[in-house]
């Protein structure tokens, strides 16, 4: 009998979320041109989301992101243009608070899609705090030259 110990079990999900994201990536590119500034890069983390001013947060995981956004799983994706504030710890351990709007969602249910329900976040630069906005990139440059591999924070 076969038995795989907890770090088998991770690394396997780690091969298949990576194989899911690059899947979903040569879907988009053959379907539509890619206008991102900066590469997705895979980075798995527990985020709060709240509208903007709001007190109440909801919850996800994120699934990717790059320097100017990222896209964030869960089973109540917020609508087209909703202006958000998201919090969560980066790759470097440091907290952020992004601000920024929701660009496009994903239904729970979408049989078409490759990639799990959520939404694309895209931030504000100029209503996010400055520092929070530098260690976010920071985090990122850190993610893009660690060759993709996948983070668990």
């Amino acid at each position: 009998m076969l038995t795989l110990d907890d770090d088998a079990w991770q690394n396997a999900g780690q091969t298949k979320a990576r194989l899911l994201f690059f899947a979903d990536e040569a879907v988009a590119r053959g379907t539509h041109a890619d206008a991102r500034r900066s590469e997705r890069v895979l980075y798995e983390s527990i985020c709060a989301f709240r509208l903007a001013g709001a007190m109440e947060p909801a919850y996800g995981l994120t699934y990717n992101l790059s320097r100017e956004g990222l896209y964030v799983r869960t089973l109540s994706p917020a609508a087209v243009g909703t202006e958000l504030w998201i919090e969560l710890r980066t790759v470097l351990g440091a907290p952020v608070h992004l601000r920024g709007r929701v660009m496009w969602r994903r239904e729970p249910g979408n049989s078409s899609a490759t990639a799990p329900s959520g939404f694309g976040f895209q931030i504000d630069g100029d209503q996010t705090p400055s520092l929070d906005l530098r260690d976010w990139q920071s985090a990122y440059e850190t993610l893009k030259n660690a060759g993709n591999q996948q983070l668990v924070h």
